[in-house]
């Protein structure tokens, strides 16, 4: 089988940018306003800004995994890690893109309600924060890479195939985690006569 860099479309990374508004006023000097803001992500007075820039992300990107959600919008607000805090906060946010029925959750991921089948998303080449872990890339997506390679390659062995369907989303390297995930998507689609 060649010819796997036909497959899919690069995946665009969306700039999120968070506006701050000054809710405490300390003196510059003492206080760097950017680690006062890092430190209030968790405030509820932000929730509506997150709740905002998630609906942003998903619309640009989605479906994405939770985790990948938490991270890009701590990213936004300049933190290095997601605590329990972080990820209650964004919970929070999510709850009326949910009530609102703007998104769904399957399962880990986000999906904007828009949209029907996702494409095949792959890394970008000029782009390195195109490239996704393993196991934020949607089950489905997986899927859709599988049929396709299966359908080009006129007849293809398991081990084959689960080899490829990495390398379309850059793991060249056949790291044990996304084998197990291209693995594990492969056995539902045999037992789902897919």
């Amino acid at each position: 089988f060649g010819g796997i860099e036909k497959i899919g479309v690069p995946y665009k990374v969306h700039p999120l940018k968070a506006t701050f508004i000054p809710q405490i006023k300390l003196p510059i000097s003492k206080y760097p306003y950017t680690q006062l803001q890092k430190n209030e992500f968790h405030f509820p007075a932000n929730r509506a800004q997150q709740t905002r820039l998630l609906a942003e992300l998903l619309k640009a990107e989605g479906p994405v995994h939770f985790d990948y959600a938490v991270q890009r919008l701590a990213e936004s607000w300049g933190l290095k890690r997601s605590g329990p805090k972080v990820v209650q906060a964004v919970k929070e946010a999510l709850e009326p893109l949910l009530r609102e029925h703007k998104i769904t959750a399957r399962g880990e991921f986000l999906w904007p309600t828009d949209i029907v089948e996702v494409p095949v998303r792959v890394p970008a080449a000029n782009a390195p924060d195109s490239k996704r872990l393993p196991e934020h890339i949607p089950p489905e997506e997986i899927e859709n890479a599988m049929k396709l390679i299966a359908q080009y390659s006129l007849g293809i062995g398991a081990e084959s195939l689960v080899t490829e369907t990495g390398k379309v989303f850059g793991f060249t390297h056949g790291g044990e985690k996304a084998k197990e995930i291209m693995q594990t998507t492969y056995q539902k689609m045999l037992r789902e006569r897919k």
